[in-house]
């Protein structure tokens, strides 16, 4: 039974690290619009779902900074990369979590029609979850304050 959860936790560790991995390289592969397409695009949109226009505004946003959605695509790339390294797993895992966390609530609030995407990204989160808890021994130590 023991070899059986660590088999499950070996593929969920995989599962997610090339996930996060993947989005990273991918944020560079995609194309950003520069600033003038950017607002095109958006005085463009013909859907009245304020939820669609407010996540493409936010992530719009994101990309035009210049900056941050590099940082993102490199941090999710490391995080990822140290998930998938059995020695560095944990603390990928550790790093990840307000990454995944922030997705699963950008997806909540800015795209709660889109199901498939609500729920995969549900599933990041708690496999992200599910990896620290795995380790919780390791990390509950550091969690406590002594007094001095």
């Amino acid at each position: 039974m023991e070899n059986i959860k660590n088999i499950i936790y070996v593929v969920l560790r995989l599962f997610l690290g090339v996930m996060i991995l993947l989005a990273g390289v991918n944020k560079f592969i995609k194309p950003i619009a520069s600033p003038a397409e950017f607002i095109e695009t958006v005085q463009k949109v013909e859907s009245v779902d304020e939820h669609h226009l407010q996540k493409k505004l936010f992530v719009g946003a994101m990309q035009q900074t210049e900056y941050f959605w590099e940082f993102l695509a490199v941090a999710e790339i490391i995080f990822g990369l140290l998930i998938l390294m059995q020695v560095t797993g944990l603390l990928g895992a550790i790093m990840m979590v307000p990454i995944t966390l922030n997705i699963l609530l950008l997806h909540i609030f800015l795209e709660p029609d889109e199901v498939g995407e609500l729920v995969y990204v549900a599933v990041l989160f708690a496999i992200n979850v599910a990896l620290i808890w795995k380790e919780k021994e390791k990390v509950l130590p550091l969690l406590k304050i002594k007094a001095m």
